[in-house]
């Protein structure tokens, strides 16, 4: 990861918070959830902003883009597939992250949002709960619920304690552990 990885996320602020989904657009990955936070977000006129990137691989029944046409969302950006200083970009620019997954093995978006001190929004699928424990490493989430994530995302927003302290113990646990040298 780039050095500018070691610096702390956007802290939280009036403008609420800036979430990043980072993955593959198909179903079990709740790439969903996320447009469907930001719908709630909206319509409750929170200050949240989300990004979403990711490839949309055909057959995906909604695509972001479609979502926000639909919605009139303003709070939303699709940027795609992202790669290099797009992808950095993106992690720098977030302050928490989320992978509402179903279904995975160990995400390694998760690993590098760690690197970037950004809590995780997640759940208990698969080896998840090895590598972000409630309260921790972020918050877990209910797969399916968007009100579950924008409820974590209000929960940090209003816990500036709570997010000052996952974010700096993730930035030191992704150094610890997560690095080619630990490996």
């Amino acid at each position: 990861l780039a050095a500018d990885a070691l610096q702390a996320p956007p802290l939280v602020h009036q403008r609420g918070l800036t979430l990043l989904y980072l993955g593959h657009l198909i179903d079990f990955k709740g790439y969903e959830d996320v447009l469907g936070a930001a719908r709630l977000a909206s319509e409750q006129g929170l200050p949240h902003r989300f990004i979403v990137c990711g490839r949309r691989p055909t057959g995906t029944r909604q695509g972001p883009e479609d979502f926000v046409r639909k919605h009139g969302l303003k709070n939303l950006e699709y940027r795609g597939e992202v790669q290099g200083p797009a992808k950095l970009a993106a992690f720098r620019e977030a302050n928490v992250f989320a992978l509402p997954s179903r279904y995975e093995g160990q995400p390694i978006a998760i690993l590098e949002a760690m690197h970037y001190g950004l809590p995780v929004l997640t759940t208990d699928a698969g080896g998840i709960p090895d590598i972000v424990r409630d309260g921790h490493e972020g918050l877990r989430i209910v797969h399916g619920d968007a009100a579950s994530l924008l409820g974590a995302m209000e929960r940090l927003a209003g816990d500036s304690a709570l997010f000052g302290d996952i974010s700096r113990h993730n930035r030191e646990v992704a150094q610890q552990r997560y690095t080619e040298d630990a490996h």
